[in-house]
């Protein structure tokens, strides 16, 4: 499984396979002289729950919310959000 996330401030990739989950970002990578971009993981996690659940931590964090009301409508609208396109509840 390979799912490109936004978290509002950068795309990551979320990639499972055998019960084990990581998130990856792009990164430039030079062999041989020549730069590509790979998918380099950076974080892990041992369940999907738990990596859609730092994904809405991730999107939390980069709200624009300067007041509790603010973040209590940003977090209703992101859970709606994985719910919505991902089909799953946080």
């Amino acid at each position: 499984m390979e799912i490109v996330l936004n978290t509002g401030k950068k795309e990551i990739m979320l990639r499972g396979k055998d019960g084990n989950y990581e998130y990856c970002e792009l990164k430039n990578i030079k062999k041989e002289g020549v730069v590509t971009q790979e998918w380099c993981a950076y974080a892990w996690f041992s369940s999907a729950e738990a990596a859609l659940s730092r994904f809405v931590d991730l999107k939390i964090s980069n709200s624009d919310a300067k007041t509790l009301e603010e973040l209590q409508i940003e977090v209703k609208k992101i859970r709606k959000e994985v719910t919505d396109i991902y089909g799953t509840g946080i």
